[in-house]
């Protein structure tokens, strides 16, 4: 690991570049759990303490484990400061790339209940979105991986407006993968099902 982290330092001058370099070697150290302690999921690290604590979110929901003030954030931060030797700008770079992550993820994870709650479970057809009722010419085919990214993209979901505990304003939408909405697609279809007890 010393080696890996003295080249990309070597690479670089301690700029975007490297602060894109460390984001990606440590992006896919941190998930969701879930545990009965923490409703929304605890966010968990493969980084540890120098006691040898794993670090972990604390105290609350998903915003206040992202939260500025959380103790997660003030533990990556001196792991990127004395590990990867990262500047203090350059470690909230890093925290904010790797938390738009997580908080995407979260969002991604309850997409599906959310747009069964608010609109498919009143459908007479839970597959078939029509909103040509409400005005608009929208007719989704929710079976379809296109039906469901474009009802997706009507209803406007997806952008964190400022949370309690940080100030990140985020449009999810513009950053979702063809290979997340195939996902999306499975979950909300695995939940129309749910829904229709089949």
């Amino acid at each position: 690991m010393k080696l890996l982290i003295k080249k990309i330092l070597k690479e670089s001058t301690l700029n975007g570049d490297v602060t894109d370099k460390v984001y990606n070697h440590i992006k896919d150290d941190f998930w969701f759990e879930h545990n009965k302690n923490y409703r929304d999921g605890q966010v968990v690290t493969s980084f540890h303490t120098s006691s040898g604590e794993q670090i972990k979110g604390t105290g609350g929901g998903i915003g206040a484990q992202l939260g500025d003030d959380s103790n997660l954030i003030t533990s990556l931060i001196l792991i990127l400061v004395d590990t990867f030797g990262l500047s203090l700008d350059e470690s909230w770079v890093v925290w904010e790339k790797i938390r738009f992550d997580l908080a995407k993820d979260r969002f991604l994870y309850s997409l599906p209940w959310v747009l069964y709650e608010d609109y498919i479970q009143y459908q007479d057809d839970p597959y078939i979105i029509d909103t040509r009722t409400d005005g608009d010419n929208g007719l989704f085919n929710l079976r379809k991986l296109e039906g469901l990214k474009g009802f997706v993209e009507w209803v406007g979901y997806g952008t964190n407006e400022r949370g309690v505990h940080y100030e990140g304003v985020h449009n999810y939408l513009e950053s979702i993968t063809d290979s997340e909405y195939k996902i999306l697609h499975q979950d909300m279809l695995e939940y129309i099902e749910r829904g229709l007890h089949l």
